[in-house]
């Protein structure tokens, strides 16, 4: 071979090391760049958008219930009385059947809003073992007849949905 052609040779090999060596070098530094800035921040965007989106959960106390009269008496078992405090939201979703036929109106509405006004000292013998008669004072008067039943759902408490997904998740 000529010394041009050995020149040449050596000059590609070069530039070709020279170029790997920089391509090697930006690719690294964009890659510290990625794993070290733009990953964690798109993680921490994540989570505050999660902890935004997610809604507040209620704590719920579900039971049968009665129309008596402007009140509603609500059956709560003995093991869930201790939750449940004066003043606290209720909701009456009477059963279908006791709702008023359809009229030109419309359909009445399936919930009462009400809060609970007294909480009985002793229990009594029920169905399903002891429960609390638990009286609730609506809040608007419901054009319904004495005795409709439904469920009744007291709210407790509300937390946060972070909260109640990591409660579910750890069981704590």
């Amino acid at each position: 071979m000529t010394e041009k052609k050995k020149d040449v040779l050596v000059e590609k090999r070069m530039s070709s090391v020279a170029s790997n060596d920089t391509t090697l070098f930006y690719e690294k530094r964009y890659q510290n760049f990625w794993t070290r800035i733009i990953w964690p921040v798109l993680f921490l965007l994540i989570g505050v958008m999660l902890l935004i989106l997610l809604p507040e959960k209620s704590e719920l106390i579900e039971a049968r219930g009665f129309l008596n009269g402007d009140d509603i008496i609500a059956e709560i078992p003995a093991n869930r009385v201790q939750q449940v405090a004066m003043g606290q939201a209720t909701r009456f979703y009477p059963e279908e059947r006791f709702l008023p036929m359809k009229s030109d109106e419309g359909t009445a509405t399936g919930v009462i809003e009400g809060e609970v006004a007294t909480l009985p000292r002793y229990p009594i013998q029920g169905e399903k073992g002891m429960l609390y008669q638990v009286q609730v004072k609506l809040k608007r008067r419901p054009n319904l007849l004495q005795g409709t039943e439904g469920k009744v759902t007291i709210i407790t408490g509300r937390k946060s949905g972070v909260k109640h997904y990591k409660e579910k998740f750890f069981h704590n």
